[in-house]
């Protein structure tokens, strides 16, 4: 498991939480409104913008999704991005390097067997006779 998993970094408006699928997007101040948590998992997240804090501006990750319109505001505003601050930036650019990894291997952490797989140890295993075999079959396709 990554050291990221599980925290949640404080940017100036929002707060991001981090887990093994996904990210959530919190609001933290109230001109916001009253709007809620934003879930993005990582199979919605198609590119990551960054910008590293300077002496005068802040810095941001941004989260582009499929489907989503690039937000082309101010970036406090986009409910996909969250600005932070020199503190902040190593904390932020471990989420960016995570978020990344995931996107671009996305099965790495939580690999999954296909029905083809499955049929494929039942045929390797040679314990089955031909009848039985079907069954499974049957079985597994549903």
């Amino acid at each position: 498991m990554n050291a990221i998993v599980g925290q949640t970094l404080k940017g100036q408006t929002k707060s991001i939480t981090v887990d093994e699928d996904g990210v959530t997007i919190a609001y933290r101040a109230l001109y916001h409104g009253f709007k809620g948590d934003k879930r993005l998992p990582f199979s919605s997240i198609t590119a990551i913008q960054f910008r590293e804090p300077g002496t005068w501006l802040s810095g941001y990750i941004q989260f582009s999704i499929k489907g989503g319109v690039e937000w082309i505001g101010q970036i406090n505003q986009d409910e996909n991005a969250l600005q932070f601050d020199r503190a902040a930036a190593d904390a932020f650019r471990a989420l960016r390097d995570f978020v990344q990894s995931r996107i671009e291997h996305p099965g790495v952490a939580t690999a999954s067997v296909s029905v083809a797989d499955e049929l494929a140890k039942l045929a390797n295993l040679r314990i089955l006779t031909p009848e039985e075999f079907a069954q499974q079959k049957a079985r597994l396709l549903g």
